[in-house]
């Protein structure tokens, strides 16, 4: 009881003080970027919640034989990768890669309730793979410049589209997760959930973010550094 009393004041004081920021950074007109890590310092001092929670299962992990590690780590990592086709089908071309990619690419990610997890212009250096919690992303880039190597707007090729910041995993039809009006046009705030992939285009070009993702609840991503993957796949090849 002792310990629960506990965790729930530093839990509304984690609050408060994010409110105190947020009025304060807001008043005096301070830039969306520095605001933005200014939340995430603030959500970096939660230790005693899901945070902590993943810190001791991860040292309880690491407290494995390494061989042991490397198989838990294919069992529980590699069902979720396949959430995307290109992970299946590497699996079936080379099981070892995928065991490699589980093990030396892929790490447990944490988001906490109201967390800005990024936010436009970003670069993005992962891709993340919702287990649990909700989110929701708000597009702010409405246009962008071809001839930079970027997309309009209107552009709806679900690879390369600047507005698909994520998509629903491809075994429900290879659908973009962005949600459409009666119009065709992209709804700039959309929901994000266990079982959708944020940010799948960092695999295949240098990607900044569009808009914001924001978590509604606490949560946990499994995330997959794009640069290790580009390493383990040259090794592989």
């Amino acid at each position: 009881v002792g310990t629960i009393l506990v965790m729930g004041v530093r839990d509304s004081h984690n609050s408060s003080l994010q409110e105190a920021c947020r009025r304060y950074l807001r008043r005096r007109g301070v830039s969306t970027g520095f605001a933005v890590l200014v939340n995430r310092h603030i959500h970096s001092k939660d230790t005693l919640g899901i945070r902590g929670k993943l810190d001791q299962e991860q040292k309880a992990v690491e407290a494995l034989p390494k061989s042991m590690q490397t198989d838990l780590y294919e069992l529980v990592r590699s069902p979720v990768l396949q959430w995307m086709p290109i992970f299946a089908k590497i699996a079936t071309a080379s099981q070892v890669t995928v065991r490699v990619l589980c093990s030396n690419a892929v790490a447990p990610g944490v988001f906490l309730s109201r967390e800005i997890v990024f936010g436009p212009a970003e670069e993005c250096t992962m891709v993340r793979f919702i287990e649990s919690g909700d989110l929701k992303y708000r597009l702010t880039v409405l246009d962008r410049d071809p001839a930079n190597g970027e997309h309009h707007a209107d552009h709806h090729d679900k690879h390369h589209d600047g507005h698909h910041e994520w998509l629903k995993p491809t075994n429900s039809n290879e659908t973009s997760r962005h949600s459409r009006n009666t119009n065709n046009t992209m709804n700039p705030l959309s929901p994000v959930g266990p079982g959708d992939v944020v940010s799948e285009a960092a695999l295949w070009t240098e990607w900044p973010h569009c808009g914001f993702l924001t978590a509604l609840s606490d949560g946990i991503s499994l995330e997959l550094d794009v640069a290790k993957f580009a390493e383990v796949l040259a090794h592989s090849s």
